[in-house]
């Protein structure tokens, strides 16, 4: 039986660009249920989304934390996170399989990660940065002197 063309397009149906919370691959995300989203590989075939499946996983043990399951969506935004209670400070992997308008499916995206930082205010713990003990008044300027070095090249 010959392949259609259509369904060679969606065979090679994929998401791309993925973000969470807008952004690519963000380390220390304040948010304990963020937002997913992709563009398709080729939006100019034609081929739309009609349904997603996203995987999120703990990046070094590789469990699995949230699988949602094949769920009709045909927007490739505005999917927020469903799953176990994220971790603060741990980073997570995860991709996303689409099919098309038809029911045809696509192959799975390349996984990318995010980080979360501290998602708990009982977690936050610092001292408030203050004048040496010792210092005659209240409102004495207070100066923060040392060497900082960066090991990225400066543009």
């Amino acid at each position: 039986m010959p392949t259609s063309k259509s369904a060679v397009l969606s065979s090679r149906l994929r998401a791309v660009n993925l973000r969470v919370d807008a952004m690519t691959a963000p380390i220390g995300l304040g948010s304990s249920r963020p937002e997913f989203s992709w563009h398709l590989s080729d939006a100019r075939t034609g081929i739309t989304q009609g349904a997603y499946q996203l995987e999120v996983l703990v990046d070094t043990t590789g469990a699995v934390v949230w699988d949602s399951g094949r769920t009709e969506h045909d927007l490739p935004f505005g999917i927020s996170y469903a799953g176990a209670d994220l971790t603060s400070a741990t980073a997570y992997r995860w991709r996303v399989r689409l099919w098309d308008g038809d029911g045809r499916t696509g192959g799975w995206s390349t996984s990318t990660v995010f980080e979360t930082g501290i998602l708990n205010r009982s977690e936050w713990s610092a001292d408030w940065i203050t004048a040496p003990s010792g210092v005659v008044g209240a409102h004495s300027p207070v100066y923060l002197r040392g060497d900082l070095s960066l090991d990225i090249p400066l543009q």
